[in-house]
């Protein structure tokens, strides 16, 4: 999507997330790391080479950001049921996005702008979880990026010493002798430290493509470990369980023919007490599951899923003393499983689970010291807990009632202390054996977020939307980022889009699963305390994808938001509006081609609201842009002079002056991905840069005062826009897109850039809020505004009230002498459309009452500024006109 910004201009963010490609790997439920304690990939780091289209004839070069490799993965549709849901099996604990970038430290060698500094929210999916045997405090989270915690009182750091190595870090595993194995996931990548984690040794395993879906530890001996792999759609080998007896330097690739080739390992366990017996849990790719059995360490299995469901994906196994304990079922087709038990050797499973309120357990956890104390964690309601071998349950799960639960450990010598790493939330921790739970993730900023936006009243407020696999929300922070939490009152479903109102009204996109919460425009007017869903509403299953809103200061009933219908409902593209802010529901104004996405909205400035852009997403063909120029009851394509094959636009900005003057990043794995640019309102496009990956996001921002550290006049007109890309974070330009410098100093190298906020000020700071799939939160300051106030307190006192304000406001000012006066109102250019005075006035309080209509016309709804000039020094403030 993206945006046009005007200078303080709240025009609103548009949410794109690109649908990663699915290929034959499937992931397994759990990726389950056995220690006695108790990522995904991206693009290797490119060159630099943009390619620039913006001269005349001589196309000239900028700078040159040439990868080596262009080629891309077409985009895949994603795998939803009826109700919304992704398959746990295909997915699981398998980083959710698949674009958490290459690590490197920043860079400090950028062209262009100021540095991007991470604001969080503390979060991201932490899919597993150990502790050290050596120093019992210090904790271990793999949240894609591996990341250490050396006491309580300490916050959670990059572990650096293993991100070095490797990122899409799933699995952490601990021995007591001091050995840590890790896996990379979908990375196939698999590394061991004998030191305790201060050096690494990566080790070649014979996976085959695989992902590495669990690791376990012979108890007695960490030389021996065992791997299970991910099931594989169409595999032809049984490459699904390896043993190492040595440390890791030989692999045998254990017989496991007794299993469907297609099944993948999700869980082993190994009995402490006799190490040559092992249980393994195994699923499918789109369900059905087996439990295997060995009493030789492997040499041989025999299938002992006897009574067990086996039509549902088994996601955990574990060994207790005597007793084994099975979790399984994934949201997706509803394949409710729960919590089973048997007695090792006999295998005669029974379901203790009859009563859950939700039968999806993915980690099941029994206390060290008390058999019968057992904790179930579930994939979207918290931790269950029984204290009486699971005859009975408590269910209420306080401070994690909706959570998804990926990993659970004890904390090192008390059992009554618990830890989860949980999808999107990180780590929570439990100090009363599971009665409460609190946040225990500071320093985890890992966050898929999908959207940013910041309050145009109070720049304080700031709300994210993020998604897990069938999980999400959003956080809100009411102090500019310092501090964040969950939004309370929201449901636990996917958010795409987030915005405010020119009324500090908020907006949040949900795209299901319906079998949480209905998708659907969720509103508040209260500051995110309480929430409405105002459609739109058709029909009680998964039936829209809504990925993207837009609305404007000038009209602020006016929304629009786009996205595609799904399932029972098609699959077209669609666009909805609202003239009223959602409350006599929602007009479907636009229903596109099946397999199409909207995925970009752009209300054009100074066009009466009646023009607006739109960009869609397909998968094949050319073209990707359409126009309304009667608020939406009529479209048109608008692709003239797009290049070949550019059938993916995610990202529009028009200029904050002319609403014929256009940019657009559209591309296509096989076309290549650039900005486009149009000055007749989309007639006739020209591409003017080539970029290597895909833009997500422009923010086009007029800046009446400064340029960057250059002060200019205050009847300039320079504008500042940004691109932010999939897997090349933020490139720059400042002469209206002729050249394009990189502008992504402070933020990790290859970050996936999703969305921008509007551009808000702080101080003397214009500044813009970036939103990162697997990195949380950024901010950048856009301009130094020197001389925007020469004025201090000492020299005049002054403010307007009311404000925001309909037709009157009362501009009250304290001289603190004799004095030149002139008072002024500015629109976002600078340009005066009136001056209320201009004379010689005396020391002492004054007040001016201004008419927005005095001038012969009301004006339209927005930001504007009073300028105060005394004895020829500026003050300016803003005024809001509702």
């Amino acid at each position: 999507m993206m945006k046009t910004y005007k200078f303080w201009l709240c025009a609103f963010v548009l949410l794109i997330l690109q649908t990663q490609g699915l290929n034959a790997q499937v992931s397994n439920p759990r990726n389950a790391a056995h220690d006695f304690s108790s990522g995904s990939t991206s693009s290797s780091i490119q060159s630099k080479e943009l390619v620039n289209y913006a001269g005349e004839g001589g196309l000239s070069n900028v700078i040159s950001f040439c990868s080596s490799e262009l080629s891309q993965l077409p985009n895949k549709e994603i795998m939803f049921d009826e109700n919304g849901n992704l398959p746990y099996t295909m997915y699981g604990k398998k980083i959710f996005h698949n674009n958490y970038s290459q690590l490197e430290l920043p860079n400090a060698n950028q062209d262009a702008g100021y540095p991007w500094n991470s604001i969080g929210p503390w979060g991201g999916d932490v899919t597993s979880l150990a502790s050290s045997f050596e120093t019992p405090a210090t904790l271990y989270a793999a949240a894609g990026l591996p990341f250490i915690k050396y006491d309580t009182s300490s916050s959670w750091i990059l572990w650096e010493s293993l991100a070095a190595y490797t990122t899409g870090v799933n699995l952490i595993a601990t021995a007591p002798d001091g050995i840590i194995y890790v896996s990379g996931g979908n990375t196939w990548n698999f590394f061991k430290s004998n030191d305790g984690g201060i050096n690494w040794t990566q080790l070649t395993i014979p996976i085959n493509l695989r992902d590495i879906s669990a690791i376990s530890i012979d108890p007695t001996n960490s030389d021996i470990v065992y791997l299970g792999l991910a099931s594989t759609l169409g595999a032809t080998n049984w490459l699904q369980i390896l043993k190492t007896t040595d440390g890791g330097s030989s692999w045998q690739i254990l017989n496991t023919s007794n299993l469907n080739v297609d099944l993948g390992i999700a869980d082993i366990a190994v009995w402490p007490d006799n190490p040559s017996q092992l249980v393994a849990a195994a699923y499918g790719a789109f369900g059905g599951g087996e439990v295997i059995y060995s009493n030789n360490s492997g040499e041989t299995w025999q299938t002992v899923t006897n009574n067990l469901p086996n039509s549902y994906p088994f996601n955990d196994i574990e060994i207790a003393g005597h007793t084994v304990y099975l979790g399984g079922g994934q949201l997706f087709s509803s394949q409710h499983l729960g919590l089973y038990t048997c007695k090792l050797g006999e295998f005669a499973w029974q379901n203790i689970s009859s009563n859950f309120p939700l039968k999806v357990v993915a980690k099941v956890l029994v206390s060290p010291v008390d058999s019968l104390k057992i904790y179930a964690g579930t994939d979207g309601d918290g931790v269950y807990f029984s204290t009486d071998g699971g005859l009975n349950w408590d269910y209420s799960s306080t401070g994690a009632s909706n959570f998804s639960i990926t990993d659970m450990i004890f904390y090192p010598n008390n059992p009554e202390e618990i830890l989860i790493g949980c999808k999107s939330l990180a780590v929570y921790r439990s100090q009363n054996a599971g009665i409460n739970w609190e946040n225990y993730s500071n320093g985890i900023a890992t966050l898929p977020i999908n959207d940013i936006a910041v309050d145009p009243l109070d720049c304080n407020n700031i709300i994210v939307a993020f998604e897990a696999l069938n999980s999400g929300g959003c956080y809100m922070s009411n102090d500019g980022g310092n501090t964040w939490n969950p939004v309370s009152g929201l449901p636990a479903t996917r958010f795409s889009a987030v915005t405010y109102d020119i009324h500090g009204y908020v907006y949040a996109v949900s795209r299901g699963p319906s079998s949480v919460a209905q998708e659907g425009i969720y509103k508040s007017t209260d500051g995110g305390i309480t929430w409405t869903n105002t459609g739109p509403n058709i029909g009680p299953l998964f039936e829209t994808e809504l990925w993207t809103i837009e609305q404007t200061p000038d009209q602020p009933g006016l929304l629009f938001i786009g996205g595609n219908h799904f399932g029972v409902a098609g699959y077209a593209a669609t666009i909805y509006r609202t003239l009223d802010a959602g409350q006599s529901g929602w007009e479907e104004v636009y229903i596109g081609a099946d397999q199409m996405k909207i995925h970009a909205l752009e209300i054009a400035p100074f066009s009466d609201e009646q023009l607006i852009y739109a960009g869609y997403v397909v998968y094949g063909g050319n073209g990707s842009l359409l126009k309304s120029t009667d608020q939406g009851n009529h479209w048109v394509e608008i692709n003239n002079g797009l290049p070949n094959n550019c059938c993916q636009t995610y990202a529009i900005a028009v200029d904050p002056s002319n609403p014929q003057k256009v940019f657009a990043g559209s591309g296509y794995y096989a076309a290549g991905y650039y900005i486009v640019k149009t000055e007749d309102g989309g007639e006739n496009w020209s591409p003017i840069i080539s970029l290597p990956s895909q833009v997500n996001c422009l923010a086009s921002i007029e800046i009446p005062i400064i340029k960057n550290r250059e002060k200019i006049s205050l009847d300039g007109d320079p504008r500042i826009i940004y691109a932010g890309t999939s897997s090349n974070g933020v490139f720059l330009s400042d002469d209206d897109g002729m050249s394009w410098v990189d502008a992504s100093e402070g933020l990790p190298a290859n970050t996936y850039v999703s969305n921008f906020s509007d551009p808000f000020l702080t101080g003397v700071e214009l500044k813009i809020n970036a939103s990162t799939l697997g990195h949380s939160g950024y901010s950048t300051t856009i301009a130094i505004l020197e001389g925007i106030n020469e004025l201090s307190k000492e020299d005049v006192l002054t403010w307007n009230e009311p404000n925001p304000f309909s037709q009157h406001t009362t501009i009250h000012f304290t001289l603190k002498k004799n004095s030149m006066v002139r008072l002024s109102i500015v629109n976002m250019n600078g340009q005066v459309i009136a001056t209320l005075l201009d004379q010689k006035m005396s020391s002492g309080e004054h007040q001016f009452i201004w008419n927005a209509a005095s001038h012969g016309k009301k004006l339209a709804r927005g930001l504007y500024f009073y300028r105060l000039e005394v004895d020829g020094k500026n003050y300016f403030n803003k005024l809001i006109v509702q």
